[in-house]
């Protein structure tokens, strides 16, 4: 049971409305409708569709604010050059390959508005909401903050400076309980959220997973690992 916690917790008062991920996880079914691709307008659809789960774990201050904006707004530039020339972007791969083509990896990288770029901030922001389900599903024993804090170390961390780091340190300190997360969601049983987490992640793993192959072929690893936020 991912959530953790007794089962009654479940069932007491003051839950939300209950959350879908299962209607989440939808959207990136659609992401994967064309057979060996990934659609680019899509995937940002359901980058932008996780807005509200950042409110459920981060609360809705400051913190949370700023991530979002920052997920919202990779998501926007890539629907922006896929809006360009929505033939030649119609998927992630097109995408990155017409643009590498036309400038190179170095300089693609270095423009903050190219498709390529923003795909790979966009990647990893949903590889980070996708691994720490996963580590809720697969860690039962881990607190929800400790799952936290070891998707930021993993997914994320080795591509911040300091400012983005005490942001994201501050954020994952912020993650409540199994059992609050469970009221958030509005659940009412663990298998119920059990269920719906894996319905999202059953489409959303191989859309990152699928993501990251096509940036691995096109760019240089030392080029990614340079890509750092301040």
């Amino acid at each position: 049971m991912w959530w953790g916690g007794s089962p009654a917790a479940a069932h007491q008062d003051g839950h939300a409305d209950r959350f879908s991920f299962m209607q989440m996880g939808k959207t990136f079914e659609e992401a994967r409708s064309k057979p060996g691709e990934i659609l680019t307008l899509a995937t940002c659809e359901g980058a932008v569709g996780m807005l509200p789960v950042y409110d459920k774990l981060f609360g809705a201050g400051m913190i949370s604010k700023i991530l979002k904006d920052d997920l919202s707004g990779t998501a926007d530039k890539v629907r922006h050059r896929f809006l360009e020339q929505p033939a030649v972007n119609e998927t992630i791969r097109t995408m990155v390959e017409a643009e590498i083509a036309h400038k190179g990896p170095d300089a693609i990288l270095e423009d903050k508005k190219s498709g390529t770029r923003s795909t790979l901030w966009l990647k990893r922001a949903l590889d980070f909401v996708c691994t720490f389900l996963e580590l809720l599903l697969l860690k039962p024993d881990h607190s929800s903050k400790k799952c936290a804090q070891e998707t930021y170390t993993r997914v994320l961390e080795p591509y911040h400076g300091f400012w983005a780091r005490n942001i994201c340190s501050m954020a994952m300190g912020l993650v409540p309980s199994r059992e609050e997360l469970l009221k958030r969601f509005g659940y009412r049983s663990l298998e119920e959220a059990t269920r719906e987490v894996n319905a999202l992640l059953c489409q959303l793993r191989p859309v990152v997973n699928e993501i990251d192959g096509i940036l691995t072929l096109h760019l240089p690893p030392h080029l990614v690992d340079a890509e750092k936020s301040p």
